[in-house]
């Protein structure tokens, strides 16, 4: 009897170690093939990224580790189908029946910098809007007229500049620090669809009257990527730690 159950005992153990073994190589399996997913989705849909590494939510954090990985194995499913139609047209039809065309791969930074320009046209009379230097942010833009900006009241000025700013991205209107001394701030949202002449709206915030001269920078464009995520309407949002509290709920220090 105590021989019988000393090998209950060891086939016990063995099978533990065995069950503990196997579920290490399916993780292994699972997470080599994931990190793989995971390379493809930079690529080809960084958005879900973006999402899965800034969310703290588990539930969101499964969903798009799942999709990442679905849509990964979808990719290579039909990718090998491609691959095994060899030089066939009639079985390189079949086998991409219904396929989307994948996305080209994102360059990397340093790439993008490289290649992207964005035209522009500015009008006559109007000095060429520059970075002062090559690795600022701003590309200052020069008012077209002069004028006289009352105390704590707003007025347009013109810039002459045109941009075609690509898809995908935003022009920034920011406040040129030299002028926010002065208590003069703009602040706009140029969108890419829109190619007419930029206008600056500066608003004087002193109780002075403030000059602004004829080919004066008054204010610089910053170009950003964004993401346009579709709107999804539902009868109630996640809860959240912070749920409604809005202004001053954290307290001043």
């Amino acid at each position: 009897m105590e021989k019988l159950n000393e090998a209950l005992r060891n086939f016990g153990q063995a099978a533990g170690q065995a069950i503990k073994a196997l579920a290490e190589t399916l993780s292994s399996i699972y997470d080599t093939e994931f990190l793989l997913a995971y390379r493809w989705a930079k690529e080809v849909h960084p958005e879900w990224v973006v999402i899965l590494n800034r969310t703290k939510k588990k539930r969101i954090r499964k969903k798009y580790q799942d999709r990442i990985l679905r849509e990964y194995k979808k990719e290579v499913l039909k990718n090998g189908k491609a691959q095994k139609a060899g030089n066939d047209p009639e079985a390189a039809q079949n086998a991409n029946r219904g396929a989307v065309e994948p996305k080209q791969a994102v360059p990397c930074k340093e790439e993008r910098e490289k290649e992207m320009k964005m035209k522009v046209a500015v009008e006559a009379g109007v000095p060429v809007p520059r970075r002062a230097h090559k690795t600022d942010a701003g590309v200052d833009l020069y008012a077209t007229k002069g004028g006289w900006i009352f105390p704590k009241c707003r007025k347009v000025f013109g810039t002459g500049f045109h941009a075609s700013i690509p898809a995908g991205f935003v022009g920034l209107l920011t406040s040129k620090s030299g002028m926010m001394v002065e208590g003069i701030t703009s602040r706009g949202t140029i969108d890419s669809g829109y190619n007419g002449e930029i206008r600056a709206v500066l608003f004087n915030h002193s109780w002075k009257f403030i000059r602004i001269n004829k080919h004066q920078k008054i204010t610089q464009l910053v170009i950003l990527p964004i993401i346009t995520p579709e709107l999804e309407v539902v009868d109630d949002l996640e809860a959240t730690e912070r749920g409604c509290a809005g202004f001053g709920s954290t307290g001043k220090f």
